[in-house]
């Protein structure tokens, strides 16, 4: 049983949850998800939550997160010392290539970038970070990101697909609305690597339930560092088989 340290509202309606991981509980890395609880019975489901950041060291995780509905109502109101039922880490992660990132984020949507960018800063200290966040009404988190990229480019109220320039030695790693990520596949050149973190309501986190099956044109998943597996498949689980995909999972 984790513990919750802080339960802050950032603002907007967005939260910020720092908790002591348990230490039977695998730590995570960047683009894998728990699944939460916080309650007794009711909501009967866990929530899916994406890790926002990861103290190694120490075991302390940080969730950033939206109060929608029942489940994140009852989170919210937690505090300093409340039990937190952490199942996972959860789905594909991201490690990374051999090329400098570029991240493109929309709303909470940062939450797996951020994560990805202290990852990489502290492992691969060398590769140039560059950020491009889209925010409907208040922009929240940015001093986070200003301390680990090279560059925070910051849109609120407008489309941040609009702004987004690809350098040819950047790999993009994009998560947030569909119609976003559906935008940045498009506008990035097909020399460039693209992942899509792909967000869904989910019941188990298993692949089991297919609450979270969702139709796919086409998917490439890595296979032994190689491209050349495809699956053709209708439905893909976006909590087992991503929710780190590359770009092909929402090419038309």
């Amino acid at each position: 049983m984790s513990k919750i340290i802080t339960n802050q509202n950032i603002g907007d309606n967005v939260f910020l949850l720092e908790a002591k991981l348990d230490y039977e509980t695998e730590p995570p890395y960047p683009g894998e998800f728990y699944m939460i609880r916080a309650w007794n019975f009711d909501p009967l489901l866990n929530r899916p939550l994406s890790v926002y950041d990861f103290d190694y060291d120490r075991n302390i995780i940080r969730f950033l997160y939206g109060v929608i509905g029942k489940g994140t109502n009852l989170l919210c109101r937690m505090g300093p010392g409340s039990d937190l039922v952490l199942n996972g880490p959860y789905g594909n992660p991201f490690l990374g290539d051999d090329h400098d990132l570029c991240l493109v984020g929309g709303g909470l949507g940062i939450a797996p970038l951020y994560f990805t960018a202290t990852y990489m800063r502290e492992y691969y200290p060398k590769r140039k970070i560059r950020a491009y966040l889209g925010y409907t009404r208040t922009a929240f988190a940015l001093n986070d990101f200003y301390k680990v990229c090279n560059e925070v480019n910051v849109q609120v109220g407008g489309k941040i697909t609009d702004l987004i320039q690809v350098k040819p030695n950047e790999t993009v790693l994009s998560c947030g609305p569909y119609p976003m990520m559906d935008k940045v596949n498009q506008i990035v050149p097909q020399r460039n690597n693209v992942y899509m973190s792909l967000e869904s309501r989910m019941a188990c986190g298993l692949g089991a339930c297919l609450g979270c099956a969702t139709n796919a044109p086409l998917i490439y998943r890595r296979v032994n560092d190689n491209y050349n597996e495809l699956y053709a498949t209708k439905q893909v689980k976006i909590c087992s088989e991503g929710p780190v995909f590359e770009r092909e999972f929402i090419s038309e």
